[in-house]
């Protein structure tokens, strides 16, 4: 942190400096009062807190602009230093000559974050709470936002205080019982220690609770499209977004990088990628864009595997197997022979139950079932053969168990209507359907060994892939978030090691009852909880935290 070392005056553009708006507010703090800056005002003496219109003087004295000021007199302000706010008209070029103005008399610009830097070394802000304030300035969706919130206003901060006041007690209680056991009691000092055990076990099992997910993928959560070349990733990356943003065409290999866009869902910002496809190359250019997707992937909340059947080899498919998959999707199911080219699929380990086909003609998605269905997981009984007028048809699901002839005055030839499904064979999810004969010859066998007819959805029918889609990533970051999940990752790792040390502790006390080994786990156990709350503070922590805070801040 030695570039914030230096304690000159400091200005700028908190806002509106990205282009011409109405109003940029200009931050001022540091100096050593009013009086030094008087000069560039019209106003003298100003009411601290309150706002004056006043104009804004040169210093040959000719007026630069007519603004709205306030005056923040230490050490009642954000930086605990005086402070200054200026709202001035936001023309860039506006902008640019008065913060000309002010470093031609000792002030420089100010870094990222220093602001709030300078309000942490004057404490005016805790640790945790310039955290918030980085979540809350930095979050992509609401339940992120409100704990950056809680945090600002110190709520989540106050767990952590008693879970710093729950250590001092059990570290108190490991003293009396090892230096005053003959005063109070052996068993009467276990006791207390044993209280306090429990009362910080509950405390950090709290805590947690809230950081067993891959909360981090939350905070920012991506949404990646994956698969080898020609497998539509693209097309249905622009339909998702609603928009062409990524380039298609039939040659394989048109993204050779990584597309990103944003795309809000509710309250939720997630960020939707399209990546290079996955295959074997000695392209060096292309094999640099699997390399960066394979980062993207690894980084991703939720992942879409696009498969062409037609043109997707075993082999390269298995680079995108070795992550975790939510959905499948099988394009180009327009194509003739679809159903037989999935086949060569089945057997293939995939991290999901979710299969869909997808054709980019219709827009429109099935839910499909891959692999054989054991005819014991049937649900709707056994199995009754019908006779028509003109012989035998093959069985058909009966609800009412035995098979058995029933004779059928009037039937027709072909397979009955059944009230929930249409005269050709339907897929049922627990089960395959044997073979059924018409008036043409046999029908393919549905999905059995060798394979399903239709991509046909057993439980619905077509989907409308948008909507559908979205629902599923927002279930996914909702059923995640459930509990509350703790996103910062410096408390992540603070309250992991809290929890991994006292597990040593509660284990030795338990096994080994010997007072130095406990004294160890405690002072391990003190300096990791100093850190989560911000009594120790390493400059690569702060480093970290400042990186991501805007200018102004």
């Amino acid at each position: 942190m030695l570039e914030y070392a230096d304690k000159s005056p400091i200005i700028t553009c908190s806002t509106g400096n990205s282009g011409n708006t109405a109003i940029a507010v200009l931050r001022l703090s540091g100096f050593s009062d009013f009086g030094s800056i008087g000069p560039f005002f019209s106003v003298k003496n100003p009411k601290p807190r309150y706002n004056h219109f006043s104009k804004l003087l040169a210093a040959d004295g000719s007026i630069l602009d007519e603004i709205i000021f306030s005056f923040y007199p230490a050490p009642h302000s954000y930086t605990g230093e005086n402070v200054l706010e200026l709202s001035v008209h936001g023309n860039v070029l506006n902008v640019q000559r008065i913060l000309k103005l002010f470093c031609d008399h000792g002030f420089r610009e100010a870094l990222p974050g220093e602001f709030t830097f300078r309000a942490l070394q004057n404490n005016k802000m805790s640790l945790s709470q310039v955290e918030g304030l980085d979540l809350l300035l930095n979050s992509s969706s609401a339940i992120a936002f409100s704990q950056g919130l809680e945090l600002l206003h110190g709520e989540l901060h106050k767990n952590y205080l008693s879970l710093y006041d729950a250590l001092i007690k059990l570290k108190a209680h490991l003293e009396l019982l090892i230096d005053f056991s003959e005063d109070i009691g052996e068993e009467d000092g276990k006791k207390l220690f044993i209280d306090a055990l429990n009362r910080f076990k509950k405390e950090i099992s709290e805590l947690h609770s809230r950081v067993n997910t891959s909360s981090g993928s939350l905070l920012n959560p991506k949404v990646v499209l994956l698969g080898e070349t020609n497998a539509g990733k693209s097309t249905f990356f622009n339909l998702l977004l609603n928009y062409n943003r990524s380039i298609v065409s039939n040659i394989a290999g048109t993204t050779r990088d990584y597309v990103s866009e944003p795309l809000q869902i509710g309250d939720t910002l997630f960020t939707l990628f399209d990546t290079a496809g996955i295959r074997s190359t000695s392209d060096q250019i292309e094999e640099e864009g699997i390399q960066r997707a394979f980062k993207i992937i690894d980084q991703s909340f939720f992942r879409i595997l696009m498969i062409n059947p037609f043109e997707t080899t075993i082999e390269n498919l298995q680079r995108s197997l070795q992550f975790n998959i939510d959905i499948v999707i099988f394009s180009h199911a327009d194509l003739p022979n679809f159903s037989n080219e999935i086949l060569k699929f089945r057997d293939l380990n995939f991290t999901t139950t979710k299969y869909f086909s997808y054709t980019n003609k219709t827009k429109i998605m099935y839910e499909i079932l891959l692999g054989p269905i054991e005819p014991s997981a049937l649900n709707s009984g056994p199995i009754e053969p019908v006779i028509s007028k003109n012989g035998p048809i093959e069985p058909e699901i009966s609800k009412n168990g035995p098979i058995g002839p029933e004779i059928s005055k009037n039937g027709p030839i072909e397979p009955e209507i059944y009230k929930t499904g249409p005269i050709e064979p339907e897929i049922y999810k627990t089960g395959p359907i044997e073979p059924v004969n018409s008036k043409n010859g046999p029908i393919e066998p549905v999905n059995s060994k060798t394979g399903p007819i239709e991509p046909v959805n057993s439980k619905r029918g077509p989907i409308e892939p948008v909507s559908f889609i979205h629902g599923l990533m927002l279930d996914k970051f909702n059923k995640l978030s459930a509990n509350n999940p703790i996103f910062i990752a410096r408390h992540q790792a603070s309250i992991n090691k809290i929890y991994g040390v006292f597990t040593d502790l509660e284990c030795n006390f338990n096994n080994l009852d010997d007072a130095g080994i406990l004294s160890s786990d405690i002072s391990r156990l003190e300096a990791s909880t100093k850190e989560l709350v911000g009594y120790i503070t390493p400059d690569s922590v702060l480093n970290s935290i400042f990186s991501n805070f805007c200018i102004g801040k």
